[in-house]
C-alpha cells in the first residue's frame, strides 16, 4: 500500500494524470481485497480513477473501474449498484477493440439486472460510455 501511495504522489507531482488514474484504481483494488475489505476507501479510489479515466478518454481503465465497483458492490450486497456497474463494464468490454473475454468471467451470474437497465436512458448512457473519444490534446494537434 505504501508503494502505491508513493507512486500516486509521484504521478501527481509529475502531472501524469493517466498514471495517476491507474494508481488510483490499484489503490481501489488493494482496499477492496484487504482483509477485512475497506469498502469506503475502495469505492473512493475507484470513483476517482473512473472520473480521471473519463476525462482522459481512457476507456479500458474506465471499464476496469466499473468492474471493480461492480464486484465491490456485489460483495457488500448492494445489488442495484452492482448491476449498474457490472452491466456498464460488460458493455464496455464487449465494445473494446480487443475484446478481453476473460474479464467477463468475473461478472457474477447471480446478479439480476433491474428492468431500468434496459430503458432508453440506460441504453444511451451505456452507448455514450463506449464511444471512441479523442483526447483534447489530439484534437488540437489535428486542427493545425
Amino acid at each position: 500500500m505504501a508503494v502505491a501511495r508513493r507512486a500516486l504522489d509521484l504521478a501527481h507531482r509529475q502531472k501524469e494524470r493517466g498514471n495517476e488514474a491507474w494508481v488510483l484504481r490499484l489503490l481501489g483494488e488493494i482496499a477492496a481485497h484487504a482483509d477485512p475489505p475497506d469498502s469506503e476507501s475502495a469505492e473512493g479510489h475507484y470513483t476517482q480513477a473512473l472520473a480521471r479515466a473519463n476525462d482522459l478518454g481512457m476507456r479500458s481503465l474506465a471499464a476496469h473501474c466499473h468492474l471493480g465497483l461492480g464486484k465491490l458492490f456485489h460483495r457488500t450486497d448492494d445489488r442495484a449498484k452492482a448491476a449498474e456497474h457490472l452491466t456498464i463494464a460488460a458493455v464496455m468490454y464487449r465494445h473494446a477493440p480487443r475484446h478481453p473475454a476473460s474479464k467477463l468471467k468475473f461478472l457474477p451470474h447471480r446478479v439480476l439486472l433491474p428492468s431500468k437497465v434496459f430503458t432508453d436512458e440506460w441504453s444511451s448512457r451505456i452507448t455514450g460510455l463506449c464511444r471512441i473519444r479523442t483526447p483534447p490534446r489530439l484534437l488540437h494537434e489535428t486542427e493545425q
